[in-house]
């Protein structure tokens, strides 16, 4: 009896202490957005891959840090969450053109990363599309104070006008508390 009350106490224990760390890691995890746009230029080949680089993003990350309750140098791990593709402009446009869309990541003093990709686009797609993250850590890039994205585009026909764009990036960040 006295093995099942110990066994019973231990577990209670152990429940406990796994509660308490995910309660914890919780209060530290948190998500940031960040938005980019950038534009296909018209008569483009079908077929060859094209970069399309986008102007730098502004991570504001020190007060974005700050504002969750911990600092630059208490983050652990940011990842690519979420990232979408919209169709800005114009409105004729839709992804079915397009035969594939690859999101690299630069920072100054780091190397292009991946960050998202959409393998084989449907000819039914839309305006809007989710691509598939890498599961990287990119707290290198997402803690300067600037990161760029570039994408790379392999068209399935070649637009006869440019096409406007908007990525909307969500990171998760892991960090520990001030």
């Amino acid at each position: 009896m006295k093995k099942i009350v110990g066994i019973i106490v231990m577990l209670a224990i152990a429940f406990h202490f796994s509660a308490c760390k995910k309660v914890i890691e919780d209060l530290l995890t948190f998500n940031i957005d960040y938005s980019s746009s950038f534009t296909v230029p018209s008569a483009i080949g079908v077929n060859t891959p094209f970069n399309v680089p986008t102007p730098p993003v502004q991570t504001n990350a020190s007060q974005k840090f700050q504002n969750n309750g911990t600092s630059k140098d208490k983050v652990k791990n940011i990842i690519l969450k979420k990232l979408t593709l919209t169709i800005t402009n114009p409105s004729q446009a839709n992804f079915s053109m397009f035969k594939s869309i690859k999101l690299y990541i630069s920072a100054s003093g780091q190397p292009k990363k991946l960050l998202a990709e959409s393998g084989e686009i449907s000819t039914s797609a839309g305006k809007t599309l989710t691509l598939t993250p890498t599961p990287d850590n990119l707290d290198n890039y997402v803690k300067q104070d600037e990161f760029e994205v570039e994408a790379e585009v392999i068209m399935r026909e070649a637009p006869l006008y440019e096409i406007d764009f908007r990525a909307d990036m969500t990171f998760q960040v892991t960090a520990d508390p001030l």
